[in-house]
């Protein structure tokens, strides 16, 4: 999800009026537009990442996320899993891959060497063959991070202005590995707890696997909205300059 805050905001500054002098700018006529774009956010990321408060773009490393859940009912791997107060760190090393943008719609790949979230998570259900229950501090390392963003965009019209909206977002991800603690599971039996953290880190990938599209479709429709406010700040004249 901040991998694809930190883009907007690139994105969009990328054709603002006011930029800092050292910030480079494309037109939407150059031939290497995309390359253009591309290099341009991965200059204008340690900015952003420190934070923007004309454009509403608080410090974002590490960002918050006060709530994520994933409910999978059915699987190998059923649980219903909440993280509260989570923290992301990692933001300040996205590494732009590619951009292919027309304004109607846009694709993105964007990779994070390790992405780490510390907070508080609470799961019931089960993994694979065991049952898993639990509540309190987590720790998750994301190593070899990727992400695929694919967006489609329309036009919205606010008084006398126009202004971009995400009308749908879809998002694929992977790594490689996955690496999980979670603290306190099974009422503390740390027995229990340390099989089973043993368990999920050596078949983490099988657990991504399953768990993936509610991952996916949660950060999904989240990143829209986050989308979508920081776009709503921009109108599209300043967005796509004559």
């Amino acid at each position: 999800m901040q991998r694809v805050l930190l883009f907007l905001a690139a994105l969009a500054v990328c054709h603002g009026a006011n930029l800092p002098s050292n910030w480079p700018t494309c037109k939407l006529t150059d031939p290497k537009y995309s390359q253009c774009l591309k290099t341009a956010i991965q200059k204008v990321l340690p900015d952003l990442v420190k934070g923007q408060p004309k454009l509403g773009v608080s410090p974002i490393d590490p960002l918050r996320f006060e709530s994520i859940r994933i409910d999978q009912g059915k699987g190998p791997v059923s649980i219903d899993l909440h993280f509260k107060n989570l923290d992301v760190f990692g933001t300040k090393d996205v590494i732009i891959e590619s951009v292919e943008n027309d304004w109607k719609s846009l694709t993105a790949n964007v990779s994070i060497p390790l992405l780490r979230g510390k907070g508080q998570y609470k799961i019931d259900g089960k993994v694979l063959v065991l049952p898993i229950t639990g509540e309190g501090t987590c720790d998750l390392h994301l190593e070899n991070f990727k992400a695929n963003l694919k967006f489609s965009l329309k036009e919205k019209k606010v008084g006398s202005k126009v202004y971009y909206h995400v009308d749908n977002l879809q998002i694929d991800i992977d790594c490689n590995p996955l690496r999980v603690q979670l603290n306190n599971l099974f009422n503390g039996n740390k027995q229990l707890g340390d099989v089973m953290n043993t368990f999920l880190n050596e078949n983490w990938r099988e657990i991504f696997n399953e768990l993936k599209p509610a991952i996916s479709s949660a950060f999904a429709e989240a990143c829209r909205q986050l989308s979508n406010r920081l776009f709503s700040r921009v109108p599209k004249n300043q967005l796509n300059p004559l």
